[in-house]
């Protein structure tokens, strides 16, 4: 995997370097073009549904699992998101609709690892009061008991000014980082 992470010219001095490569090296993140891994570039609801995919060893999908209909199959992404609306690690936008090109917020990214740390059967009733947090009023019902969880364990930590930015969208370094701490650290 060294060479595949030689290949990106825009990893080198990137604050989430060391991350980066793990996910490269895990084979969870692939680059957006031969040459660019993109790390300041969006992560979207896809690729995250695709990252956990691969970190299961992408298994086989059966015709039974539930589908949304702006998900069409034979996408790169398609068995991903099958595997895991069946796996309940996602849920759509509404009740028919995945938006798997939609940029993934903060809040969005804790909750599916939240959801998938339950899958995979670790104990997430941890708990941190999130009242200190300037935002805290911002963040979503559903997803108040996984950025608890996502606090308490460390997982997630605030911005410098006292902010979780639930609602801000998550880059791929960033979402590089967390994922490094969900595998040392939670799995």
């Amino acid at each position: 995997k060294l060479k595949e992470i030689e290949k990106f010219t825009d990893i080198n001095n990137h604050w989430a370097k060391d991350s980066i490569d793990f996910v490269i090296e895990q084979g969870l993140f692939t680059g957006t073009s031969g040459t660019e891994f993109a790390p300041d570039s969006s992560m979207t609801r896809s690729m995250l549904a695709t990252v956990l995919y691969r970190y299961e060893k992408t298994p086989e999908i059966d015709g039974s699992y539930p589908f949304f209909k702006d998900v069409q199959g034979n996408l790169w992404y398609s068995n991903g998101i099958a595997w895991a609306a069946k796996s309940n690690i996602v849920k759509g936008i509404n009740s028919d609709s995945f938006a798997p090109n939609e940029k993934l917020t903060r809040e969005q990214l804790i909750t599916m690892l939240y959801r998938y740390a339950q899958y995979k059967g670790i104990d997430v009733t941890a708990k941190a009061d999130l009242n200190s947090y300037n935002d805290s009023d911002e963040i979503a019902d559903w997803s108040k008991l996984a950025m608890e969880w996502a606090v308490s364990t460390g997982l997630l930590q605030g911005r410098d000014n006292k902010m979780l930015a639930p609602s801000d969208r998550i880059n791929r370094g960033e979402a590089a980082e967390i994922l490094t701490r969900f595998i040392k650290e939670i799995l």
